[in-house]
């Protein structure tokens, strides 16, 4: 009896300890291979996270940057004098000296056609080197007015006065290209050289074009905004006198015009220049002179 049962709880006792080594075998086997599920169970796969896009993701790229580019641009104004000086000298109308003086000067190469124009029109246009404007003023008489006007060298007109009011009725007669001739009755307002300087367009490195133009300013009523520039040559202007030239840096132009005959009544038509630049003004016939150079 005492063997029977000592046989069966040894065969009790080795069943549970073999149980327990499979057990601790199975463990030890999950342990090795990191399997953090239970024994003779397949594997799971791990599923990975979603992830949307964001405003990173889906924003455009940067622009170019193009401040080189722009920065490279030439300037056609880089080449030019940044000034202009305009001296407006007036003298006794119908001093010989006067005449002599400019009349000896070399006339500006402008077409033949434009040089007749202004010709015809009372109006002269001469020119001489920098270094020749000292020995020229020197042979002038002493001017009664003088002053200066600097202008920036831009592509927008400026008036250099030289009546700065008509004060009565002003009689003036314009010959055009053609031969015709047109009359003009200036009331009030002034009369006028706009000037602007155009940088060349053929050759950059050629010299700038001046551009003259005469102008009787007249106020004009507008209710309408309008640009200042525009509003600056309000009245007439003579487009048919306009000169476009150009002018180095080293030359000095010369605008005046032929005296008028003292005696000649303000009722008759005088030629647009002499109206301009030689008249009788009150009790003080003058004649004036434009001198033009650019700063150095």
């Amino acid at each position: 009896m005492s063997d029977h049962v000592s046989s069966r709880f040894t065969h009790r006792t080795g069943l549970a300890a073999a149980h327990r080594l499979g057990l601790a075998a199975c463990v030890g086997l999950i342990w090795v291979c990191g399997i953090p599920i239970g024994c003779g169970k397949t594997p799971q796969t791990v599923k990975p996270s979603l992830r949307f896009p964001t405003t990173l993701d889906t924003a455009p790229p940067e622009p170019p940057d193009t401040t080189a580019a722009v920065n490279t641009v030439p300037n056609p104004y880089a080449s030019i004098p940044s000034h202009l000086f305009v001296h407006r000298l007036a003298f006794q109308l119908g001093d010989p000296k006067i005449e002599v003086a400019l009349a000896a000067l070399e006339e500006v190469d402008l077409p033949e056609s434009q040089r007749e124009l202004w010709r015809r029109n009372g109006l002269r246009l001469s020119r001489l080197d920098r270094d020749q404007l000292p020995l020229m003023l020197a042979n002038l008489p002493t001017a009664l007015r003088r002053d200066m006007t600097t202008l920036q060298t831009r592509e927008h007109y400026a008036p250099i006065r030289l009546i700065d009011r008509v004060r009565a009725i002003l009689n003036v007669r314009v010959t055009e290209s053609d031969g015709a001739t047109q009359d003009h009755r200036l009331a009030r307002g002034r009369l006028q050289m706009q000037m602007r300087v155009l940088a060349p367009l053929e050759d950059p490195t050629g010299p700038p074009l001046m551009d003259l133009l005469p102008h009787h300013y007249g106020l004009s009523a507008s209710l309408l905004p309008r640009d200042p520039e525009d509003h600056g040559l309000d009245g007439t202007t003579f487009d048919s006198l306009q000169i476009q030239h150009p002018m180095a840096a080293e030359d000095v132009w010369l605008v005046w015009a032929d005296p008028p005959a003292i005696n000649q009544s303000d009722q008759q038509p005088m030629a647009l220049g002499r109206a301009m630049l030689a008249a009788q003004r009150g009790n003080m016939p003058l004649q004036t002179v434009l001198i033009i150079m650019f700063a150095q």
